[in-house]
C-alpha cells in the first residue's frame, strides 16, 4: 500500500461486514507503522462508501502530558470499550497523558416510546465479542429505550463538576448501567441513583442537572465534532492532535499513537 502525504487516498476495498472492523484494524496498525509518521504527518483514517479514506497533513507540535480528545456517547456500545481500554492507557501512562470527554450524542432529541432497534441488538452482539473485560447484557424488547442520548450526557457534565475522580466513577457506571444492568439511562431517577452509587453530592447533582447551560454545552461539543469530523463513526479519540482514530480499535493502536507522540 502506498502512501502519499499531504494528499488523500481512497481505496474501494470490498468486503463483507463481518470483516469490516477487522480490516480497519489492519490498514490503520499499518498506517501507524509506516514511514509517514516519523515525518511528523497527521494521519486520520475513516471508513467511507465502501472503502477507506485517509488523509495526511503536516505534522503538529506535541504538548506533554499529551492529549487525548475523546467524542463519545453513553448509548454507543463501541464507546464503552472504547472507554475501558483508555482506563487501562491511563493507568499505565499515568500524567504522560491526559484525556478530554467530548460529548457526541447519537439521539439528540427526544424520542418518546422508543424501543431497541434490530440493528442496536446487532451491535451490542458484535460489541460483546470485541473486549472481554465487558460483559453485555441483552435488553428487554418489552422495556423502553433511552428516549435520547441528552439526560445522560447532561449527568456526566453534573460529574465533572464535582472533580475528575467524581467524573470517572460516574463515567464508567453509567456506562455498566446501560449495557450489563439493562438500566435506562435517559430517566432522571435512574441517573440520581447512580450518582449516589459513584458517591457524588446528590443535592449539587441534582441542581445541575436543570441548568440550561450543561445542555447548551453537550451540544457545541456535539456541534465542534461533527464539524471536524463529519460522516466518521463514533468514538472518535483524537491522539495529541495528530492522530484522529474512529471506532474502538485495539488497545495496541492507541497504544502506537501514543508512544509516537511521545516520542515527537
Amino acid at each position: 500500500m502506498k502512501l502519499r502525504s499531504h494528499k488523500t487516498l481512497k481505496s474501494a476495498i470490498g468486503f463483507t461486514r463481518q470483516k469490516e472492523r477487522r480490516r480497519y484494524h489492519k490498514v490503520l496498525s499499518l498506517l501507524l507503522n509506516s514511514k509517514a509518521v516519523e515525518f511528523g504527518l497527521v494521519i486520520a483514517l475513516h471508513y467511507i462508501r465502501g472503502g477507506y479514506e485517509c488523509v495526511y497533513q503536516e505534522g503538529i507540535s506535541m504538548e506533554k502530558p499529551i492529549r487525548i480528545v475523546v467524542y463519545f456517547d453513553y448509548l454507543c456500545p463501541w464507546c464503552y470499550i472504547a472507554t475501558v481500554r483508555l482506563q487501562c492507557l491511563e493507568e499505565e501512562y499515568g500524567n504522560k497523558i491526559s484525556i478530554s470527554w467530548r460529548s457526541y450524542p447519537l439521539v439528540v432529541r427526544e424520542m418518546p416510546n422508543r424501543f431497541i432497534s434490530s440493528h442496536s441488538v446487532e451491535s451490542r452482539c458484535r460489541a460483546a465479542l470485541e473486549e472481554d473485560k465487558i460483559s453485555f447484557s441483552s435488553w428487554n424488547p418489552d422495556e423502553p429505550y433511552p428516549a435520547s442520548s441528552m439526560p445522560a450526557l447532561r449527568a456526566a457534565k453534573c460529574a465533572q463538576l464535582q472533580g475528575r475522580e467524581a467524573f470517572r466513577r460516574f463515567h464508567i457506571a453509567l456506562f455498566r448501567a446501560f449495557f450489563e444492568e439493562g438500566m435506562n439511562i435517559g430517566e432522571r431517577e435512574v441517573l440520581i441513583s447512580l450518582a449516589k452509587k459513584a458517591r457524588l453530592d446528590v443535592e449539587k447533582f441534582n441542581s445541575d442537572f436543570s441548568s440550561r447551560s450543561l445542555e447548551e454545552e453537550v451540544l457545541a461539543e456535539y456541534e465542534d465534532g461533527r464539524a471536524k469530523y463529519e460522516g466518521w463513526g463514533i468514538p472518535i479519540v483524537v491522539v495529541g492532535r495528530r492522530y484522529p482514530i474512529a471506532g474502538a480499535v485495539p488497545i495496541t493502536l492507541y497504544r502506537r499513537a501514543i508512544d509516537l507522540c511521545l516520542a515527537s
